[in-house]
């Protein structure tokens, strides 16, 4: 599922963690990165000061001593001028390892965190908001083991707007994941032949509907088509994705 990290960004732009290089020393691998969303910056005041609510790919580096390791967010730190010492709420979901661009979901069906002492409390009230997360990016992780990819970076889009409160910008995103998933039905069997053609049925029932959801002139899309287009596309996508 993943593991929330919470803790302290130093000068260079990077968060040291445990617990991760030692559960997966692929992680050890040249040029091997990982999938984080960024939830929040807490100042050490533990007062939170931005929710930038973005992915990013992050460069993971072993350090010597075992089992700890380093992400680098340097890029992060910059743009949103984080200071050194406050704490960053990483929750990382996927390895991404150069050869091929793999994608791998790391704990699957947990949630593991590595929080600083000061925030640890804090964050375990609020587990339930980070694993949802969680889940949503774990499931874009199968989507590209699953050769689905492009329809893995749809989703990944739709869900960074939906979470940065572009609802009009993330139901283009999730018409495109439907659209991806139709058209992989029109060209593959999903469990048997008359499945799969409901299931087409239902993806284009499904496409023409979020297409009135501010696609053309005279639509419109808000938060509550938003919500509707983010609870059907987790539902059909995690659905097909158990079934190849």
């Amino acid at each position: 599922m993943s593991m929330v990290i919470v803790k302290p960004i130093n000068g260079l732009g990077e968060i040291i963690v445990s617990n991760l290089y030692n559960k997966y020393p692929l992680l050890s691998l040249p040029d091997t990165r990982v999938l984080c969303f960024i939830n929040r910056i807490f100042n050490p005041e533990k007062e939170v000061i931005l929710a930038p609510k973005i992915s990013l790919e992050a460069e993971f580096i072993k350090l010597d001593v075992y089992p700890y390791g380093k992400i680098a967010l340097l890029p992060l730190m910059v743009n949103y001028g984080i200071a050194n010492g406050y704490f960053v709420e990483v929750i990382v979901t996927n390895i991404i390892l150069k050869d091929g661009g793999k994608i791998i979901p790391i704990f699957p069906n947990e949630l593991i965190s590595d929080c600083d002492y000061l925030l640890k409390g804090l964050i375990e009230k609020e587990l339930k908001i980070i694993k949802d997360i969680g889940n949503l990016y774990e499931l874009i992780g199968i989507l590209h083991q699953k050769n689905l990819g492009i329809i893995a970076d749809d989703f990944r889009e739709a869900i960074n707007r939906f979470e940065g409160y572009d609802y009009e910008g993330s139901l283009k995103f999730f018409r495109k994941v439907i659209e991806g998933l139709r058209k992989y039905a029109k060209e593959n069997v999903i469990e048997t032949k008359n499945r799969t053609d409901n299931l087409k049925d239902f993806l284009s029932k499904t496409f023409h509907l979020m297409s009135n959801f501010g696609e053309h002139t005279g639509t419109t899309g808000y938060l509550d088509e938003a919500i509707l287009s983010r609870e059907i596309t987790i539902a059909i996508s995690r659905y097909i994705i158990k079934k190849l």
